[in-house]
């Protein structure tokens, strides 16, 4: 998919490309002027700017102290595979910290997936996902749908989560040219939901509660609702606060749904806004009280596992 010559690293001095060159200090060297962190899904990204030197960067995990970019390069040089998926996540993420209104250490979406991929053929489950997600959305790569179920299968069969999310997606929609199986997209939404996955455990609940590949269950759609809502998902929140006030598949609650409610708003859902609104004034269940619109009819992609890169810790929607 991409050529074999590893992205150059260089300094950007007065406009030009910035380097990223990694310096050993001595005991006397005066320390950073400033130091931004970032953390990106299971790492941190580390840049040091000082007055009188380049910055260095610097990215690690918990199985990898943060290490300078130009070890990590020698260390993947070697064929070591966690180096390759540290480099792709640093590149994939970049940094917002600027020097003189330079960007000290811009993304670069195309080098991030060259480590991917090299990871990836490498039998990196991450890796392979990661990939997976570039070739679905065309960042850094040309889009190719069809290769990016070929990648999710492999992480997958080693039991990543993501990648079973990714799979019920394509099985469910026939996207990618997969045929279209909701027995068989269930049972990757349900693997990923059980393993805390809170995107599949919402999407679970709406397979339930539009009996799309399971038999219809609000009991069951409330179960999951709840256990994607406990993790901070503020529209699992709004459906399980409309069960709970119909008292559909749970003993009707008007409190707690409204407890539910106020969450979601104050993590910004104007749907949940526009509820307590409604519950305020007591609409009554017109056609414009957003309390009376149920559940999705036919469609269970409540939101799609798609983009890990939209949200800081690992999910997004599409």
């Amino acid at each position: 998919m991409q050529n074999n010559q590893a992205p150059s690293i260089m300094y950007r001095a007065t406009g030009a490309l910035m380097a990223v060159i990694w310096l050993s200090l001595n005991a006397c060297a005066p320390g950073p002027t400033s130091t931004t962190t970032t953390q990106f899904r299971d790492s941190t990204l580390i840049i040091k700017s000082y007055d009188d030197q380049p910055p260095s960067v610097q990215i690690g995990d918990a199985q990898r102290k943060p290490t300078a970019l130009d070890k990590l390069n020698e260390a993947a040089s070697k064929g070591d595979i966690h180096a390759h998926r540290l480099l792709g996540h640093a590149y994939w993420q970049g940094s917002s910290s600027s020097i003189n209104g330079v960007n000290v250490f811009p993304r670069n979406r195309e080098s991030a997936v060259w480590y991917y991929e090299r990871a990836a053929q490498m039998g990196d489950a991450p890796s392979q996902y990661y990939l997976g997600i570039a070739l679905e959305l065309g960042d850094g790569i040309a889009k190719n749908e069809m290769q990016a179920v070929q990648w999710h299968r492999k992480a997958a069969q080693q039991g990543h989560i993501g990648a079973h999310a990714q799979l019920g997606y394509f099985l469910s929609t026939g996207a990618g040219g997969v045929t279209v199986d909701q027995a068989k997209a269930v049972e990757h939404i349900r693997f990923a939901a059980g393993a805390g996955d809170r995107t599949a455990q919402l999407n679970l609940g709406t397979f339930y509660a539009t009996g799309n590949g399971v038999e219809r269950s609000t009991e069951q759609a409330a179960h999951w609702y709840w256990r994607a809502a406990d993790q901070g998902n503020s529209e699992a929140m709004v459906r399980l606060a409309r069960l709970l006030r119909a008292g559909d598949g749970v003993p009707r609650d008007e409190a707690a749904a409204r407890e539910w409610l106020e969450r979601a708003a104050d993590d910004g859902h104007e749907e949940a806004q526009a509820m307590l609104a409604a519950a305020t004034g007591e609409s009554g269940g017109t056609a414009d009280d957003p309390w009376a619109q149920d559940d999705p009819e036919g469609d269970p992609w409540v939101a799609t596992p798609t983009d890990p890169w939209a949200e800081q810790d690992g999910e997004g929607t599409r």
